[in-house]
C-alpha cells in the first residue's frame, strides 16, 4: 500500500502536460493492441503471426507411400499417409495399412516382409525416397511433406 501511495503522489505532482501525455500514449498503446491480453475481436488474449500460422499449419505431415512387387510386377498398396515431424521411411510403410515384418541388423532396421511377401535368397525389399535411395536404414531415413515413399521387391538373382 506504500508503494502506491508513492506512486499516486508521484502522479499528482507532475505537471498536467506530462499525465496528459502518458495518458494519450496509454490510449495509442491500447487502441493498437500493443499490450498484451488485448485483441482487436473484443477477446481477452493476444495473436500474433507465429500463432496464427501456427494455428493454420497441419499437425502432421502427408506422405504417399507405393509399395510394389517387380518379380510380380504388381502393386500391392499405395497410400497417402499422414505423419509426425521427423518420421521416418519405415513409419510411413507402418501407417499404410500393410502388414510389414522389421528386424533389426548390423545396418538399423530391415524390413524382412510386406504382406507376406518375404526376402529370401536374393530377394528383398529396398526403399527409395523421391527417387533416391538412401545410405541409411529405412528406420534412419527421415521423410518430410510431400515425399512419395516407393518400397520394391526386387530379384538380384535375375
Amino acid at each position: 500500500m506504500v508503494r502506491f501511495a508513492t506512486v499516486l503522489s508521484a502522479w499528482a505532482g507532475q505537471a498536467k502536460a506530462s499525465r496528459v501525455l502518458f495518458a494519450l500514449a496509454l490510449a495509442a498503446a491500447l487502441g493498437t493492441g500493443v499490450l498484451a491480453g488485448c485483441s482487436s475481436d473484443g477477446g481477452s488474449s493476444a495473436s500474433t503471426g507465429s500463432q496464427d500460422s501456427a494455428q493454420q499449419a497441419p499437425a502432421s505431415d502427408v506422405v504417399t507411400v507405393t509399395v510394389g512387387n517387380t518379380v510380380t510386377d504388381e502393386t500391392l498398396a499405395s497410400g497417402e499417409v499422414e505423419l509426425p515431424e521427423g518420421a521416418t521411411a519405415l513409419d510411413a510403410l507402418q501407417a499404410l495399412d500393410v502388414e510389414v515384418t522389421v528386424e533389426d541388423s548390423a545396418y538399423g532396421a530391415y524390413v524382412s516382409a510386406i504382406n507376406g511377401v518375404a526376402s529370401e535368397g536374393m530377394s528383398g525389399w529396398t526403399f527409395a525416397i523421391n527417387g533416391e535411395m538412401p545410405s541409411v536404414s529405412a528406420g534412419e531415413a527421415e521423410v518430410q511433406p510431400g515425399d512419395t515413399v516407393e518400397w520394391t521387391y526386387i530379384d538380384m538373382s535375375e
